[in-house]
């Protein structure tokens, strides 16, 4: 399965940026509405989180640096989506970008 690989900015504490996007995961958004199928497990004590859909499966990982933090992604998605990558990545930064601003 092809990956993307990215990782994303934000201007907030770890602690803030993992409960933003916890929240966003636990409740409905734009890619469960994609993947009905779709479940969240995530670990506070790591700041991480790991989506399997029933197309794709994340990695998300957030660690701290000073008074900001990196979000790391990881994404498997299925060779039939690999020419739609940059679109997908995207998709994810720009609601990542939103809830983490």
């Amino acid at each position: 399965m092809p990956k993307l690989n990215f990782e994303l900015p934000a201007k907030v504490s770890a602690d803030h940026a993992f409960g933003k996007i916890q929240t966003f995961l636990s409740s409905e958004n734009h890619f469960t509405r994609l993947d009905p199928k779709l479940t969240t497990t995530f670990d506070q004590a790591q700041k991480s989180c790991h989506l399997k859909g029933s197309q794709f499966q994340a990695d998300i990982k957030v660690a701290a640096h000073a008074e900001t933090c990196m979000v790391n992604v990881v994404v498997e998605i299925p060779l039939a989506l690999a020419l739609f990558k940059s679109k997908i990545q995207q998709e994810i930064e720009k609601a990542f970008i939103k809830i983490l601003s």
